[in-house]
């Protein structure tokens, strides 16, 4: 049992959360394949149906409290942000993947899944954190998440919103000035060589990023929109 709770340890940290239950954890990134082979009992299924739920719920509050759209764009976005694909790459960038119990059959010569289910698996950790920490440990957990971990793929950004509405209302087009700072990017928003915004963020996209929503939001205030 070593070897697992050494595993446990790593994916802990790799969550920044420690957990009263381990046992939790540990049904959380056991799949049935590994389960079946060890005789266990439990897998993460159950937890998964769970944390399917409360990823949505969780999604569908921040897209609200975030994104300025109509309710058809909303449920695309929400429809992308919860698909296996984001959260499987989401699995992927905490650096999980490795750490998660499977048959080795399911993994390929670079010890990668194989299947479509790596996405499972956040759903399975959403549900045990829920369960072993309450609502405000799972909604620090997958702000963290949605944040800072996944890269959105969205059908639109600020960049490109604020663009369009730069060339409507202004005919300029807005010009970006990133720099290095101690905890990330620092980014510059500027209209007809003005600095009308600023934002910062872990990546130079996400900084930019953060800067054109301040600018737009400017920009829809002035314009009345």
């Amino acid at each position: 049992m070593e070897y697992i709770e050494d595993r446990l340890d790593a994916v802990e940290e790799k969550l920044e959360y420690s957990f009263s239950n381990r046992l939790l954890l540990l049904q959380a990134i056991t799949h049935r394949s590994y389960s079946s082979h060890q005789q266990w009992g439990f897998d993460y299924e159950r937890l998964e149906f769970l944390g399917d739920a409360l990823i949505q719920s969780h999604v569908t509050r921040w897209l609200y409290m975030t994104r300025d759209a109509d309710q058809g764009l909303l449920t695309q976005l929400r429809s992308k942000l919860v698909s296996r694909e984001t959260l499987g790459k989401a699995i992927r960038a905490m650096e999980i993947e490795p750490l998660v119990l499977v048959y080795k059959n399911l993994r390929n010569e670079k010890g990668l899944i194989e299947g479509s289910f790596l996405g499972d698996f956040l759903e399975s950790l959403a549900a045990a954190i829920y369960l072993d920490g309450g609502p405000k440990a799972l909604e620090k957990f997958l702000d963290r998440i949605f944040n800072e971990v996944v890269d959105f793929a969205l059908p639109f950004d600020y960049k490109s919103r604020l663009q369009e509405f730069s060339l409507k209302y202004t005919n300029q087009l807005p010009i970006y000035g990133t720099i290095r700072v101690s905890d990330g990017y620092l980014a510059h928003v500027c209209l007809d060589g003005s600095p009308i915004s600023s934002g910062e963020g872990s990546s130079k996209k996400k900084a930019e990023q953060m800067a054109a929503k301040v600018a737009l939001d400017k920009l829809k205030a002035t314009y009345e929109v």
